[in-house]
């Protein structure tokens, strides 16, 4: 006799998500990136680099960028927006070396014109 074999597929389980402690009542240690991390959004960092330009004749250099604390806090970020900026009708980037180390992208940023101050 021939017996039909098939696999037996069991239905997923509920979860009831509400039921879930939260990060911080597991392991108090623990805090949600989202809340360690007050980030700026792609415009603040634009702006802010804009700023030290404004600040400097003109020219951002990656020493003062690496020195900022709140530029250095979300070095992706501002790294997008540098490359953005250089990117732009205006602003003339220096590609850095990298043997040079550090974490932003330009030797200098030079603004050949900049926007007004708002």
């Amino acid at each position: 006799m021939l017996q039909s074999l098939s696999p037996r597929i069991d239905p997923p389980r509920s979860t009831n998500i509400s039921r879930q402690a939260p990060i911080g009542e597991l392991n108090p240690r623990l805090t949600p990136v989202w809340e360690a991390v007050a980030s700026m959004t792609f415009e603040e960092a634009s702006q802010r680099l804009i700023r030290l330009a404004r600040d400097h004749g003109g020219v951002v250099t990656a020493a003062q960028v690496e020195r900022d604390g709140e530029l250095s806090r979300d070095i992706e970020l501002v790294s997008a927006a540098a490359r953005a900026l250089d990117g732009s009708t205006n602003v003339f980037g220096t590609p850095r070396a990298s043997a040079e180390g550090g974490w932003f992208p330009f030797e200098e940023l030079r603004f050949t014109a900049l926007p007004s101050a708002s």
